[in-house]
């Protein structure tokens, strides 16, 4: 049996964190170069539209908050959070292979529900399991989880968007997520 908050825990949590944010960001930085070409916009159209999908995501991610408790409830924290994951990463898939606002801000809601649980579930499971006073101190540590994924994807994925296409970057975000959502179900087995 591992302990609580041990290692055994913080590291494959640490891991689905590191794939769902890098995704995330992946979003977040090459969703308007992707939106400009594929749907040939200008720019001050295709920020609208960025702008619009990021209400859309931000708004849905806000409102599933609310029913992530049932999910849980039902499912498991684990389960709720891979499938939450998994629906993210269509988000994704989506997005990247949009060729319509349409599909484009279909995408972004998929995504948006994935978000709900991206940006509270580790943190409510990190929470359940520091109990011995040391929760500012386990929830610093765990705060690389966020920061790692931002300067990998700065870093790595910028040359990649460079030789074939930003939709590339994305993609890669979206395989990311589902990984990351298979990681979930492998580790809610072994906790």
């Amino acid at each position: 049996m591992r302990a609580p908050g041990g290692a055994g825990f913080f590291i494959p949590l640490f891991l689905v964190q590191f794939l769902s944010w890098g995704a995330m960001f992946a979003l977040w930085v090459f969703a308007l170069p992707h939106i400009r070409l594929a749907l040939h916009l200008q720019e001050p159209d295709a920020l609208r539209l960025v702008g619009l999908g990021l209400a859309l995501y931000a708004a849905l991610g806000a409102f599933v908050n609310f029913a992530l408790p049932a999910g849980y409830r039902a499912m498991g924290m684990m389960r709720t959070h891979a499938l939450a994951l998994t629906l993210s990463g269509a988000g994704l898939m989506l997005v990247a292979r949009a060729d319509s606002a349409f599909w484009l801000l279909s995408g972004y809601a998929l995504t948006g529900l994935g978000w709900a649980s991206i940006s509270t579930t580790p943190y409510a499971l990190v929470s359940e399991r520091v109990t011995d006073g040391r929760y500012s101190r386990a929830m610093a540590r765990f705060n690389f989880s966020v920061v790692l994924p931002q300067i990998t994807v700065a870093l790595a994925l910028g040359w990649l968007v460079e030789v074939v296409a930003p939709s590339t970057a994305i993609l890669v975000g979206a395989g990311a997520m589902w990984l990351a959502a298979v990681l979930t179900l492998l580790f809610s087995l072994e906790v």
